[in-house]
């Protein structure tokens, strides 16, 4: 029988969720908390699922987030894309790929591949590769539990002159005022949901104003507190704004990591400046490098991360750990 690519219906939901349960993870955050599910992957209760069905049996899916009320009008992140191995020589990673590009008219991404799936989003137009992977270390810290360090260098904080203060709130007008031209860009709705009003996870916004020019907003970062082993680190999960100002958030964040213990600030992004991420106090982690900043924290793992990136958006596009799913409950 032939095998039909659709979007995915109401009343696919309990189907989704029992096929990542059986073919992607076993007690996957969707499965053990469908609302979860239900927030992150559903608009009005139908989910964002292109699926592949063959005698009304779900063979393959992919996942979409959208930035936007409008997908036709909204950056789309792709998560969970699976195909059963009986299925895998009908083009079917290929189909649901184009079904998804047909959706929109603005760029499709996604962050966290497997990187053996990067010659297929290669071949399917999009621009892969990895993340960089930046670093802070507190120099308060006596013992490190969470990070792995080799040799102590002298860390230095970021020196800033703008005032940043965390905010619960964003206005339209100056949001939009912010640069989001090479950001996967979000609409304010969709940052609202994502970081001020997530169902588990607590976000801090941190907004940054440059008093020469009236104290206009200039940028926007968001961090989350993680713990294990009796000790903090600090995520950077999101920046918008310029370049230049990213070492006033990152002064911040410095600043707050030493009030709060935090081990080290870490940040997985693309597209920033290497040259401002110096001046900013962060070190970028090396594929020869000893030194490990680990990214799993529920469970612990102390390890190193490579995250990669697929994007269709070839103009120097700026990515973060915040875009696609990689910040969300496992």
């Amino acid at each position: 029988m032939t095998t039909e690519i659709r979007h995915a219906r109401q009343s696919d939901r309990s189907a989704i969720l029992e096929f990542i349960d059986t073919f992607w993870r076993k007690d996957h955050i969707f499965v053990r908390e469908p609302s979860f599910f239900d927030y992150e992957m559903t608009t009005d209760g139908v989910p964002q699922f292109i699926l592949a069905v063959n005698s009304n049996q779900i063979v393959g899916l992919v996942g979409y987030v959208k930035h936007a009320a409008l997908v036709e009008e909204s950056d789309l992140f792709l998560v969970l894309l699976r195909v059963l191995e009986s299925h895998a020589n009908e083009g079917l990673a290929i189909k649901l790929l184009k079904t998804c590009l047909d959706l929109t008219n603005k760029n499709v991404h996604t962050v966290g591949a497997n990187p053996k799936a990067l010659p297929l989003y290669s071949l399917m137009g999009f621009k892969t590769g990895y993340l960089d992977h930046y670093y802070w270390l507190n120099p308060q810290i006596g013992t490190y539990n969470l990070a792995h360090v080799p040799e102590r260098l002298d860390w230095q904080t970021a020196k800033f002159s703008c005032n940043v203060t965390p905010v619960t709130s964003i206005e339209e007008t100056e949001y939009n005022r912010l640069p989001h031209y090479r950001h996967a860009a979000k609409s304010l709705d969709f940052f609202r949901k994502r970081y001020f009003e997530h169902s588990t996870f607590s976000y801090s916004v941190y907004a940054v104003r440059d008093q020469a020019t009236g104290g206009s907003l200039t940028g926007l970062g968001v961090t989350r507190l993680v713990e294990a082993n009796q000790s903090r680190a600090m995520r950077i999960v999101d920046w918008i704004g310029h370049d230049d100002y990213f070492n006033a958030f990152a002064g911040a964040i410095q600043q707050h990591c030493l009030m709060e213990q935090c081990e080290f600030a870490d940040f997985y992004c693309l597209g920033m400046s290497a040259d401002i991420l110096k001046q900013a106090g962060f070190c970028k982690i090396l594929a020869e490098t000893e030194t490990i900043i680990p990214n799993y924290f529920s469970p612990f793992l102390q390890r190193n991360v490579s995250l990669t990136f697929c994007t269709t958006q070839n103009n120097n596009i700026k990515l973060f750990r915040g875009d696609g799913d990689q910040d969300r409950p496992v």
